[in-house]
């Protein structure tokens, strides 16, 4: 990619410059620990870059420079989903990167899947975007469709579109709004979304309060069905809560595609500390 050829090795990757044409121009332009692959299939070469995974991050080579894209997961969690046989793919209609835990079928979840935006900067979990099952490694195919054979007789794609399900959940950070340890008035939150399903407890919350204890709401309200079109639903405390952070939950049940676009909450800083 942009006149560089990038050789891997397991633990090292070697970026070798080839502009000069004759291989007798060639030369090592730069060498990086840590930023090997174990397997074939962990790299893929994109419209703008090449990116690759390992254990120490998802990273990205635009012709100029090497970035972890890798840096809104934890550690731990991110180690213990890349293995030995982890894949990586690209959607290019929406952007997508799509790692897919495991080539083999040696677990229960090897088919599960990290989503990537280059649009949004942002990471996906998907349970079982791929059938538990022995995979081909995947292409982009003529429709520009992220493309594998799972199994013996099947070809599957990922086409970067949501589709209906019976669950979704997002969960939001614990938000203290850049005032750590500071007392805000909570009002209520307003979530503007799309779905074809009512759930009867569609908002809840967790928050700590002005004690400094975690509380959790497991019924903070409904988010009725908006027949799909795009609508707004606020849910009002009737009664403020004083919180130092807060944490809201959509949780989203229903056969039906549900479309988050944006949640706010209002609140008010009363600069009291957290006794």
């Amino acid at each position: 990619f942009a006149d560089r050829l990038l050789a891997f090795k397991e633990r090292k990757l070697y970026i070798i410059n080839i502009g000069g044409g004759s291989d007798t121009q060639w030369f090592l332009e730069s060498e990086h620990k840590n930023m090997g692959v174990e397997f074939h299939a962990a790299t893929v070469k994109t419209d703008f870059g090449v990116a690759w995974v390992n254990k120490n991050g998802l990273f990205f080579y635009d012709g100029s420079q090497i970035r972890n894209l890798q840096t809104k997961i934890l550690e731990s969690e991110w180690s213990s989903f890349v293995d030995h046989l982890t894949m990586i793919s690209y959607e290019p209609t929406h952007k997508h990167l799509v790692l897919i835990r495991d080539a083999d079928d040696e677990s229960a979840d090897n088919g599960d899947a990290y989503v990537y935006s280059f649009i949004t900067n942002s990471f996906t979990f998907v349970e079982d975007l791929v059938a538990d099952s022995n995979k081909t490694n995947p292409i982009t195919d003529a429709y520009n469709k992220l493309t594998m054979g799972t199994g013996t007789a099947e070809i599957i794609s990922y086409d970067g579109e949501p589709d209906s399900g019976t669950t979704f959940d997002l969960i939001l950070k614990d938000d203290d709004f850049g005032m750590p340890n500071t007392v805000k008035k909570i009002y209520g939150v307003t979530v503007e979304y799309a779905s074809n399903a009512s759930n009867s407890n569609g908002l809840k919350y967790y928050y700590t309060d002005d004690s400094g204890t975690k509380q959790a709401v497991a019924n903070g309200g409904t988010l009725a069905s908006t027949s799909n079109d795009l609508d707004v639903n606020k849910v009002t405390f009737g009664t403020p809560l004083l919180a130092s952070s807060f944490q809201v939950r959509l949780d989203m049940d229903g056969d039906s595609i549900q479309k988050i676009n944006n949640v706010g909450v209002e609140y008010r800083p009363i600069y009291k500390r957290v006794t």
